[in-house]
């Protein structure tokens, strides 16, 4: 097994059993799997127990020096009816001993800290910690690492790796998001597969139509990350973990992309480690906004899926073949492809016969050409037009799954084994060995009398020998100790004979432990009971505009028990707070879901003056926002958390209210099952949205930039709005909200139509959001008098609700 250097360390995906030693054979530091359950890749292979055992066992034993990390990403959103099996996961993960949890859903982080405390907590890029800010929060809850958004620039890294305390981990390599992770609705309202829930469908990379002009592409595709030539700016940065995307990946991929990145980490040559992986697979590749926020060059409009590595260019056309100058050799069986504009997918064929050509001779077919030899490719039948300087890929090499193979050791006999030190007693009348495992203990005794022994210099080896002979039990003799009193000896058949009945009630005691613990941790999801509240249902309305409010009457008012304002994320709100006219003890404001660093002096100005007005009550969407409130004392502030913090089981709600949250908002994707099953026990705790224009996602990159290959900058542009369909009929509609795309369903979430059983569940408040796609106060004012009188509105969507989640 190759050398590791100490940092950054080099963090791989293990989507199965092959890439995951791929990944270690070939440099990895650590790498991160899922289980069969609540993995966000959930269509990876992932591991089962005995797999995750055996991988442990052989990243943590003598067979890899120096010894590698395994991390379990647990990293989906779990409903309630989930959690007595979260509980049996993170108690195989602990007993494993695997070196950290990633996870997205903070029940999670509760349950661990609870019951699991020696499991280190990791934060996943899901929770769409995007800000130094946000990174405060996790640390003050004793997370040890934090995985950034995607989006984040160099300097905003660098940042969030001054916190004490925590670790930052980035991603370096692999797929891109076109949201923020964590805050996409968008397979899940659209076609009910959850991407929180490890089920996307990824329509980000369908063909999508302009309705008012027409253009067409693939105007949300991302090009793949590769940071490679920014390595020593993100260690300059001080991040401790670079992470390689790829659950869904084959180990081929991740041996080249891991043998890639080891070497540039090592200071070493990878002239064709590029090549490499973009032959096994590869999208166009960027840097997103490593450099700069405002870069629009991270998405291929044109094509979709892999695209392979420049071979060369088609110098001559024959009638069933092309002609070509490889830059790279190539082999029969290799796969080629040409891009045409004509065709939604590259012509993609697979080398059936190779001739080189010297001047006007093709010579006989060949198995292998060379770099810059003039070859003959012939064509399959059917293929299209092609014409004299078309770019050739390679997208497939047999050289490279040669190169990249590697011997398989067998995992299948090896498990995670318990460090195990017993110390022994021996006197001429009884021999006491006492084991000790962890919190475990257990005590044999053997009565004697035994007999001096004839070399009693012998006999500590000799039972030491004895005792490191513990087969296929859970434990592994790491110290052994005896104390022999009188130099007696003891018959190697009555030795193992004690030695099995430790070993058995240490097993025994082992599994009362971890049964007593799994049953503690069940015991208090089951015995959360219902909170009593005699209260009567609040109305809630929010806006992201204070216009919408002009129409509303005194009546209006009288109905309405809490307004929910959104702080602007750039104007001065000193300047309006005049005209807020408004009854104050009904306002919340709201932060917003994401403020990047250049974002940040603004909200603060805003909070800040909010604050001097007396303005006590918050709505936070990001666990960022405890930072920008400064809470330092909870009981000044009333702050309440909005959806993206979600709450879809009360473990996560427990954890919210825990850290000064005082209600949590249901998920605009949540189902009525689930609140069955959740409302009960969080009752007048709760608030559930009946009416939104829930954003599908929110992105930095921008759709119009990409379908016209250009950005032309803030000044210049007149990008406000656009209508898509995509190519099964789905409608959505996107604005720029200060150069941020939001996606929104071509109509609203509508629950009215569900509100009485959404009121009879017994939820604390019902909310009506008007906030970004554009209204008239007269819209606004309309449909708050129908859904507060309890009237069905016409139109909208159910997303979830009626389906499931």
């Amino acid at each position: 097994m190759s050398k590791i250097s100490k940092s950054p360390e080099l963090l791989a995906p293990a989507g199965g059993m092959e890439a995951a030693l791929a990944a270690f054979l070939f440099g990895a530091d650590a790498v991160y799997l899922g289980l069969q359950r609540f993995s966000a890749r959930a269509e990876a292979e992932n591991f089962g127990p005995d797999e995750l055992s055996a991988l442990v066992a052989l990243a943590h034993g003598q067979h890899l020096t120096p010894r590698r990390k395994v991390f379990v990403a647990l990293n989906t959103l779990l409903v309630e009816a989930e959690l007595p099996e979260l509980i049996d996961c993170l108690g195989l993960v602990d007993e494993l001993g695997v070196d950290a949890v990633i996870l997205q859903d903070l029940a999670v982080a509760r349950l661990a800290r609870r019951h699991f405390p020696n499991l280190a907590l990791h934060a996943s890029t899901q929770m769409a910690v995007h800000s130094r800010q946000g990174v405060e929060a996790l640390a003050r809850l004793g997370f040890e690492r934090v995985v950034l958004a995607r989006e984040l620039c160099l300097d905003e890294i660098a940042a969030a790796a001054r916190v004490d305390g925590v670790e930052i981990e980035t991603f370096l390599h692999g797929a891109l998001c076109y949201a923020y992770s964590g805050l996409c609705l968008f397979s899940s309202q659209l076609i009910g597969k959850s991407g929180n829930r490890g089920a996307c469908a990824y329509p980000c990379r369908d063909l999508w139509r302009v309705e008012r002009t027409g253009e067409r592409g693939h105007c949300f595709s991302m090009k793949d990350l590769a940071l490679g030539r920014r390595l020593s700016e993100l260690r300059a940065a001080g991040v401790a973990s670079l992470k390689i995307e790829g659950r869904k990946k084959s180990p081929l991929y991740v041996a080249a992309t891991v043998d890639h990145y080891r070497r540039l980490l090592d200071g070493k040559d990878s002239i064709d480690g590029e090549a490499s992986i973009q032959t096994i697979f590869s999208r166009p590749w960027t840097e997103l906004y490593a450099r700069s926020r405002r870069a629009q060059t991270c998405v291929d409009p044109s094509f979709t899926g892999h695209r392979g590595a420049r071979l060369g260019t088609i110098q001559s056309v024959q009638r069933s073949s092309i002609r070509l100058v490889p830059e790279r050799s190539i082999e029969k069986h290799d796969g080629l492809q040409i891009e045409l504009a004509e065709l939604e997918r590259p012509f993609g064929f697979g080398v059936d016969e190779l001739r080189l050509v010297q001047g006007s001779r093709r010579l006989a077919p060949v198995v292998r050409v060379e770099a810059g030899a003039l070859v003959e490719v012939t064509l399959p039948k059917g293929a299209p037009a092609l014409r004299v300087g078309m770019e050739v890929r390679h997208s497939a090499s047999n050289a490279l799954k040669r190169a990249y193979d590697f011997p398989r050791p067998n995992v299948g006999a090896l498990r995670c084994q318990r460090p195990l030190s017993i110390s022994a007693r021996l006197t001429r009348e009884a021999l006491i060995l006492e084991g000790r495992s962890g919190a475990i203990s257990a005590r044999e005794e053997v009565l004697g009398p035994f007999e001096p022994a004839k070399d009693a210099t012998q006999t500590a080896d000799a039972m030491r020998r004895a005792c490191v002979k513990l087969g296929n039990s859970q434990f592994e003799l790491a110290l052994f100790e005896l104390d022999d009193v009188d130099g007696c000896f003891v018959p190697l058949s009555r030795l193992n004979t004690a030695r099995r009945a430790l070993i058995d009630r240490l097993g025994a005691a082992l599994k009362e432990n971890q049964a007593r613990r799994l049953d503690t941790a069940l015991e208090e999801i089951r015995i959360m009971t219902a909170r009593p509240s005699a209260a009567p249902t609040r109305w809630i309305l929010k806006v992201d505009r204070l216009g919408y409010l002009e129409r509303l009457t005194a009546e209006d008012w009288a109905g309405i028990d809490e307004i929910i304002i959104q702080i602007p994320q750039t104007a001065d709100i000193s300047t309006r707070l005049t005209d807020v006219n408004l009854d104050r003890s009904k306002l919340r404001w709201a932060l917003p879901v994401l403020t990047r660093a250049h974002e940040a002096d603004a909200l603060r100005a805003n909070i800040a003056a909010l604050r001097v007005e007396g303005f006590a009550r918050f709505e936070i969407a990001n666990l960022s926002g405890f930072s920008f409130l400064d809470v330092g004392d909870a009981s000044e502030l009333d702050i309440t958390a909005d959806w993206p913090l979600y709450a879809l089981n009360t473990q996560s709600a427990e954890a919210l209210f825990e850290m000064g949250i005082q209600r949590v908002t249901l998920s605009p994707e949540d189902s009525l099952d689930n609140w069955r099953a959740l409302v009960p026990r969080l009752a007048s705790r709760t608030v559930a949205i009946v009416y939104q224009d829930t954003p599908l996602f929110l992105s930095e990159a921008c759709p119009k930039a990409a379908l016209a290959g250009r950005c032309p900058g803030p000044s210049a542009c007149d990008f406000s709005s656009m209508k898509l369909v995509g190519s099964h009929g789905t409608e959505i509609d996107v604005f720029s909200a200060a150069c941020r795309t939001v996606a929104l369903s071509a109509a609203p979430l509508n629950l009215t139509r569900q509100l009485r059983q959404i009121l009879e569940l017994g939820v604390g408040a019902v909310r009506a959001d008007f906030a970004w796609r554009p209204y008239t106060p007269d819209e606004v004012a309309r449909l708050w008098r129908e859904i507060r009188a309890r009237r069905a509105l016409a139109g909208g969507h159910g997303a979830n609700f009626q389906r499931g989640l």
